[in-house]
């Protein structure tokens, strides 16, 4: 399973909970909102968690969308990192080490994004 695949697993699979002419605000589901949501959620299963759970259950398609794409922004950061152990098997999220077995947990996700691509630095 690819994590295209395992996505579409997981919209397929929640009860999307939106009319489908839903006009969405701009800012409802803000990506650094997300990024720090996902940071907290892999730190509560001790920095490695199932990516299916990273999902909270009875979400909406937008919301779905907005952690995924959170989660695409945190591995280009290299704040967390995707695994699978076998072919077709589970994805797994992880928190980076920085190389001495340190997680890189501790490092706000917002912060970096902040420097180089927030609000404030356009």
């Amino acid at each position: 399973m690819d994590l295209l695949q395992a996505f579409q697993k997981v919209l397929a699979t929640e009860s999307l909970s939106e009319e489908p002419n839903e006009v969405i605000p701009a800012d409802e589901y803000d990506l650094e909102n997300q990024m720090d949501y996902l940071m907290q959620r892999v730190g509560q299963f001790q920095g490695r968690i199932r990516f299916q759970q990273l999902f909270r259950p009875g979400s909406s398609r937008n919301l779905l969308v907005a952690t995924f794409l959170a989660l695409l922004e945190l591995v280009r950061l290299q704040q967390l990192h995707i695994e699978q152990t076998t072919p077709y098997g589970e994805l797994w999220i992880g928190v980076f080490s920085n190389g001495n077995g340190q997680s890189t947990e501790s490092i706000s996700a917002t912060e970096s994004h902040r420097e180089g691509h927030g609000r404030g630095a356009h």
